[in-house]
């Protein structure tokens, strides 16, 4: 039983994530970070994991993640796309970032 003072997770908050993790070379900085809704931090963290797993197998790859904005003083994506490429596999993902109402 949930105690009713614990606080539900809002899928409205907004959590910090590298676009390019550390794990394939990116940087902690501001150019590397956006702020994404919980549920889609879990996606890309699972990619991640995706890519890892690959990167075990196959060696060197190549990571890209490109933040779509909505227009040019959007500070926060509404999609980011992602691509993951070794010598004889390649994942990708779109992630589509609804706007917090």
């Amino acid at each position: 039983m949930k105690k009713s003072n614990e606080k539900k997770s809002d899928p409205r908050d907004l959590v910090k994530i590298q676009l390019i993790p550390v794990q394939a070379g990116g940087q902690p900085t501001q150019e590397n970070t956006v702020l994404v809704p919980r549920s889609c931090a879990e996606q890309k963290h699972s990619f991640d994991r995706k890519v890892g797993e690959m990167a075990s197998r196959l060696g060197a790859l190549s990571y890209e993640a490109i933040p779509e904005y909505e227009n040019e003083s959007s500070k926060n994506p509404t999609r980011i796309r992602l691509k993951a490429a070794a010598e004889l596999e390649c994942l990708t993902e779109l992630i589509e970032i609804d706007s917090p109402n």
